[in-house]
C-alpha cells in the first residue's frame, strides 16, 4: 500500500493498493534528489501494523509511506514508528496549574 500525501491541509490523503517497483533503495516509486528516506521494521499505518516500512519525505512533508520495501539506502528507525505526530508537548502551562509559589506576595494570588 502506498500512501500519497496531501498537497494542501484541505485535501485528504489518498491510499493507494497499488505496488510500486521497489527498486534497491526501497523508496517506492519516489525518486528524486531532495527526497529524504527513512525505514522501519514495523510502523502502525492507517491499515493497521505494518512490516518493512519505508517513509520519504520532501519539503518536510511525507511524499510516500510504503510497507513491504527493503531499507536500501534508507536511515533504520529503530523500534515500531508512528509517522506523521508533531511534537505539540509544551510545558509552558504548567505553571499556570500549580498556582502561585507559596511565598508570593498575597497580592499575587488570585
Amino acid at each position: 500500500m502506498t500512501t500519497a500525501v496531501p498537497s494542501s491541509p484541505t485535501e485528504r490523503p489518498s491510499h493507494s493498493m497499488a505496488t510500486p517497483d521497489r527498486g534497491e533503495s526501497g523508496a517506492g516509486s519516489v525518486s528524486s534528489p531532495d527526497v529524504k528516506r527513512w525505514w522501519a521494521a514495523y510502523a502502525v499505518l492507517p491499515s493497521g501494523l505494518a512490516r518493512d516500512v519505508t517513509f520519504a519525505v520532501s519539503g518536510g512533508r511525507f511524499v510516500a509511506v510504503t510497507p513491504d520495501t527493503v531499507a536500501g539506502n534508507a536511515t533504520t528507525l529503530p523500534g515500531v514508528v508512528l509517522p506523521g505526530l508533531a511534537n505539540a508537548h509544551s510545558p509552558t502551562f504548567h505553571p499556570a496549574l500549580r498556582g502561585p509559589p507559596p511565598d508570593a506576595p498575597a497580592t499575587s494570588r488570585t
